[in-house]
């Protein structure tokens, strides 16, 4: 998320959840770490909304570099969001601000162990 206080809200919420977050505020950052590290997590929890590029966007570059990434947006404005464009990319659910904690568990459990790490 481009917004500290979101992404800091959000690592808070993972890590009470047992899981380690790296969050990136600029999109940018995070396909430069996981250009250099694919396997650096489990999973990618995407805002929709970001400068130099959406999203949508972002999860494509993602799916291009892991196509088996586990990918998740969130957006306040989710009806903004081509979800058929979205499943493609396999993109598991698009989620809306703000974000619905047990849903957003109920997506990461099945992919994470307890020490895993989610890319925000």
């Amino acid at each position: 998320d481009d917004q500290p206080v979101v992404s800091e809200f959000m690592q808070d919420l993972l890590a009470n959840w047992g899981l380690d977050a790296l969050v990136f505020n600029h999109p940018l950052q995070a396909l430069e770490c996981m250009t250099q590290q694919p396997d650096a997590v489990c999973a990618a929890i995407i805002d929709y909304t970001m400068p130099k590029m959406t999203g949508l966007e972002l999860a494509a570059a993602l799916a291009r570099l892991r196509p088996q990434l586990p990918l998740i947006l969130y957006s306040g404005y989710r009806e903004e969001i081509d979800l058929a464009a979205a499943q493609k990319l396999g993109v598991l659910d698009v989620l809306r601000k703000p974000i619905d904690e047990q849903r957003l568990l109920h997506l990461l459990l099945p992919l994470v162990e307890t020490t895993a790490t989610v890319l925000k």
